[in-house]
């Protein structure tokens, strides 16, 4: 059934709904130009403060289509918008991809036969993986098509190299030390890591695969979420 859930919910299984329509938008780049007097065209200055591009929201769309009696079908919207109206939460297409949405819903109810519920997302740019780093996570909502298995907790024993990969740059990574003491090796710079969570603002991912290396000896956690567009 092409259906979505709705952070712990399926709305498809719940409400016996199927889902009839979806957009799914394309947030767009914030870019920025200025004019300077003498020069023909314009300077792009999109990536100048950030180094990258930015986004705004993307907007997503659906019309759900509900089954059974007319009193079933009046209950269930009532649910729905007790569920997920006006609450910003996390939601998945169960097509077999290992990305989320997350963004702010509006429910409406589109006729007076309780027959179509439209749904609207105010979300944010990025898809998330379901999983982030760190996190313990499960086969049953791997998607072996785009799923990425990533690094949890490491042992470090002297030199430990460890590989992050990364969908889209830009990632912030914590590295929490567990026991021990340990320093961290990056783009050509030793970082020093504290007991507890280290914010590690100063390192971006690249998208693919980036070496990391731990020196020392102790226990780490890597934690970061993979995304993209």
């Amino acid at each position: 059934m092409n259906t979505v859930t709705f952070g712990e919910k399926n709305i498809g299984e719940l409400y016996s709904a199927y889902l009839s329509e979806k957009h799914i938008g394309v947030p767009k780049a914030r870019t920025l130009s200025v004019e300077v007097p003498g020069r023909d065209g314009e300077v792009d200055l999109t990536e100048a403060v950030l180094g990258r591009i930015s986004y705004g929201n993307r907007e997503v769309k659906m019309t759900w289509t509900l089954t059974g009696t007319e009193g079933e079908r009046e209950s269930a919207i009532v649910q729905i918008i007790k569920d997920i109206h006006g609450k910003h939460v996390e939601f998945r297409f169960d097509n077999g991809v290992s990305l989320v949405y997350q963004g702010r819903i509006t429910v409406s109810r589109e006729d007076d036969f309780f027959t179509f519920v439209d749904v609207k997302c105010d979300c944010d740019p990025y898809r998330y993986d379901i999983f982030s780093a760190g996190e313990e996570w499960l086969w049953d909502n791997f998607s072996f098509e785009d799923g990425i298995i990533y690094p949890n907790e490491e042992n470090v024993n002297g030199r430990t190299t460890v590989i992050l990969p990364c969908r889209q740059s830009h990632t912030t990574v914590v590295i929490e030390v567990l026991s021990g003491n340990c320093t961290m090796e990056f783009g050509g710079k030793t970082y020093q890591l504290k007991t507890g969570n280290n914010i590690m603002h100063e390192i971006v991912l690249v998208a693919g695969d980036n070496t990391v290396v731990f020196n020392g000896n102790g226990r780490i956690k890597i934690k970061y979420r993979g995304k993209e567009i």
